[in-house]
């Protein structure tokens, strides 16, 4: 097993160590903004002087040799936990960091005190598993929340360390001389030195991909999210409408709402004073919303329910994934709402609902009172089938009803639109 020669991998190791700190020490250097590159390269480096300390155990002083190296590459392992801690915004404790060190400070300092059993060992490889265990579940803790693909693969490789670290306990088990970082005939610790190595390699690799998809994400949700009110943007809503509708072929109901001579509103009290009732309207209408996720709820279990009666499972196009209510701003004073799983009667007595809080509602801006209407518009899939323009275009037929009947009322598609809107789509 040439390939193992425990100098040849240690060298490597050393190597690839601070290659992957310089690089990261010095992309940070270039670029502040991603604390995580500091974090990756002074692990790195803080683990590169440990091991290089570690090669000098022939020649060099036990304290150096032995208990500095390990303290530097136990807080090395204490660094990548706060790497992972920090790539998610979360504070770090120092104490935390320096813990594995204390450990093993305090087990070789006592050592003499263990007799044959040397605890020193067992100390460095449970403090490592420890570190990495706790680092592979912060980078899962998120997932839900924060659908990287490159998350699991990271957490992967830090558990994989994990387990490695665990199972090098195994060497109490194995011969092995006074010597053993210096044999070149050590299989076992050839192979681990080997699995640090690529873990030197893969992790901050990992990490930087990570970093990248985070930083790609955060792009798509800022194209996604319209900056003033906070809801989806008419890109944001118009995909994730799409992929329900659509691609999934879930069944639901659509609202078109448009704030009523909302250009009186600018020009009597200003642009400050319309951007305050855009505002105001998000949040009335996402608290009417809350309904709507009930009567989607009942709907579910009411046709569970049916289904398990008839001893039959619902058609594949209703056993369907739990999906909250869309709220977007297609532009202006002009939003869409898409209830999910909802009729397209319910859905306007939801908007009932919402015309009427915005009536009675009273924004207050630099001590006038303002009032305002809407006007909504509805259709469902039951009328238009699972195609998301000919849904937009009959609630926009719906929506210019409401508007040319007087404004501040609600609207259902009719026979009439929907052959309208069938026409536009065609």
């Amino acid at each position: 097993m040439s390939f193992l020669n425990i100098q040849s991998l240690a060298a490597t190791l050393v190597v690839v160590l601070f290659a992957s700190g310089a690089f990261f020490v010095g992309s940070w250097l270039a670029r502040r903004d991603r604390q995580v590159y500091i974090w990756i390269g002074t692990s790195s480096l803080v683990a590169c002087a440990g091991c290089m300390l570690i090669m000098t155990r022939a020649t060099a002083p036990e304290a150096i040799a032995i208990w500095l190296s390990q303290l530097l590459i136990l807080t090395s392992n204490g660094l990548v936990w706060a790497t992972v801690r920090a790539f998610d915004g979360k504070s770090h404790s120092v104490r935390v960091i320096m813990a594995g060190g204390l450990v093993w400070t305090i087990a070789y300092i006592l050592r003499p005190l263990f007799g044959q059993f040397d605890p020193r060992l067992a100390v460095v490889h449970l403090a490592t598993t420890a570190y990495f265990a706790a680092s592979a579940y912060e980078l899962m803790a998120r997932y839900r929340q924060e659908r990287l693909g490159s998350r699991p693969i990271a957490a992967g490789i830090v558990g994989v360390h994990a387990l490695t670290s665990l199972l090098r306990l195994g060497i109490y088990f194995v011969p092995h001389t006074d010597d053993w970082i210096l044999s070149s005939h050590s299989p076992w610790i050839g192979a681990f030195l080997l699995e640090c190595i690529l873990g030197g390699i893969l992790l901050p690799l990992a990490l930087t991909i990570l970093e990248r998809d985070r930083a790609e994400l955060n792009q798509m949700t800022a194209a996604s999210t319209d900056v003033l009110t906070g809801t989806l943007s008419r890109r944001g809503f118009i995909d994730q409408a799409a992929a329900w509708v659509e691609t999934s072929g879930g069944d639901g109901a659509l609202m078109l709402f448009d704030l009523d001579h909302f250009k009186r509103i600018n020009d009597s009290y200003g642009h400050a004073a319309g951007d305050v009732a855009l505002v105001a309207f998000t949040r009335i209408v996402k608290q009417r919303l809350e309904i709507a996720t009930e009567i989607a709820a009942f709907n579910r279990e009411l046709s569970e329910r049916a289904a398990n009666e008839r001893g039959v499972e619902p058609p594949a196009r209703r056993r369907q994934t739990t999906q909250s209510a869309l709220f977007g701003r297609l532009g202006g004073e002009e939003f869409a709402c898409l209830l999910p799983q909802i009729s397209q009667q319910q859905a306007s007595l939801v908007a009932e609902d919402i015309r009427r809080a915005i009536a009675s509602a009273t924004i207050r801006y630099n001590g006038e009172r303002i009032s305002m209407t809407v006007s909504a518009g509805v259709v469902s899939t039951a009328e238009t089938g699972h195609w998301l323009h000919t849904m937009m275009v009959a609630a926009d037929f719906a929506l210019y009803r409401a508007k040319h009947n007087g404004r501040d009322r609600v609207e259902v598609s009719t026979e009439d639109g929907l052959a309208r809107a069938r026409r536009v789509v065609a």
